[in-house]
């Protein structure tokens, strides 16, 4: 929650573009005494984003890894959402089209 916050804050003060940036505009790191190491040469939004995943990764390190890897629901609700988008969208799409023969008729009818 924290990682995405420091994220949106980038974009709020204009440092990044926009919240997909995030994911596309790469950065170079290092991994030096079991920590993230940001490169000074870095500025902007790389620097931003450099220092919001090295908060993150400083906050894990206080924890042990876990033992067991927790089943993650956050795939499905999203593949459910989408699911749910293209079914209402699809259902818009079939109303529209049973209604075409009325509308075309009521074209063509004269009074």
């Amino acid at each position: 929650m924290a990682h995405d916050k420091c994220y949106d804050l980038a974009v709020d003060k204009g440092i990044c573009f926009d919240v997909e940036f995030e994911y596309i505009d790469d950065y170079g790191w290092e991994c030096k005494n079991k920590g993230i190491n940001c490169p000074k040469t870095l500025n902007g939004c790389k620097e931003a984003l450099c220092s919001c995943d090295k908060q993150v990764v400083d906050c894990w390190s206080k924890y042990p890894k876990p033992s067991i890897k927790t089943k993650c629901t956050h795939g499905k609700r999203i593949f459910s959402n989408i699911l749910g988008i293209i079914f209402d969208s699809l259902k818009i799409f079939i109303n529209f089209v049973s209604s075409l023969p009325n509308l075309v008729a009521g074209l063509f009818h004269r009074n």
